[in-house]
């Protein structure tokens, strides 16, 4: 059967298809998600291989099905049975009809400070270098402008957007105003301070799947974790992205006062100066 074009980026489509039965998920296999690929879920006899399906009621992607160009590529992966369910009809109007009934509630927004919950890192705010050059990486426009400040500079005031793929964490002031915070999947990983760490940490013009972020709520303050690609599950960890909850992990979101011509003209030059390795 053909699948038609997906008209907009749902969590989840479910579709059948002759006598497989097949779910397209969206997101939520990391390492295909990152490349903006539509995930094909089937089981029984497939067009690919045999898959007999999990009495757990979990999954396996057999079949990778990259829409934009066509091309078939096999994968092996699990998919937990929370993100299985199931329907029928043709692909292309299943789909059509999902997106066309989709209602999605408005988004919650609220303007906040990150600054960093632990006794030790109280005094360090995540801010943005207005002079760093733009460039694409991973085929976003991106800029490794995010550093930490020890003073609520203006660009330090981020707006938080809560969605239904997750929390969109975007710039309000300064010459980044409206793009979002996302890292580099391809970032590289290294030991610091007894932590597994990347330094890896970008803002993106567009709308990725690595900017959207899972945030917790605990007594010690907000968890902030990616979503996407190889550091899904990774903590934002003041500058830095570590796979283990350390102190910069957690975050307070602190109001941001209201936009003033006095805080446009704070001094500029708040940077911590080295970057942050988790303690």
């Amino acid at each position: 059967a053909q699948c038609s074009k997906l008209k907009g980026t749902p969590s989840k489509v479910v579709i059948h298809a002759g006598s497989a039965r097949a779910s397209a998920l969206w997101g939520k296999t990391p390492e295909i998600a990152y490349d903006w690929k539509l995930l094909i879920l089937v089981w029984g006899r497939g067009a690919t291989e045999d898959v007999p399906r999990p009495k757990d009621g979990s999954g396996y992607v057999v079949a990778v099905d990259v829409w934009l160009d066509g091309k078939i590529e096999l994968e092996k992966l699990e998919v937990p049975a929370d993100m299985v369910v199931e329907s029928g009809g043709e692909i292309g109007e299943f789909i059509e009809e999902h997106n066309s009934k989709k209602t999605e509630r408005p988004d919650r927004q609220q303007n906040v400070l990150l600054r960093g919950a632990a006794a030790s890192c109280r005094d360090l705010y995540l801010d943005i270098d207005d002079e760093t050059k733009v460039q694409q990486i991973g085929g976003a426009t991106s800029s490794r402008c995010l550093h930490l400040a020890k003073e609520q500079a203006p660009a330090a005031r981020w707006k938080l957007i809560e969605t239904e793929r997750g929390h969109l964490i975007q710039a309000r002031l300064g010459e980044f105003a409206g793009w979002y915070l996302d890292f580099d999947d391809d970032g590289k990983i290294e030991q610091l301070s007894g932590a597994t760490s990347s330094r890896n940490l970008l803002l993106t013009k567009e709308k990725v799947p690595g900017a959207y972020w899972k945030v917790t709520e605990t007594d010690e303050g907000h968890l902030i974790q990616a979503q996407a690609g190889r550091f899904d599950g990774w903590y934002l960890d003041l500058d830095l992205l570590t796979k283990e909850k350390v102190e910069g992990a957690f975050w307070e979101f602190a109001p941001a006062q209201a936009d003033t011509a006095q805080a446009d003209t704070a001094q500029a030059d708040t940077s911590v100066g080295e970057k942050h390795a988790p303690g």
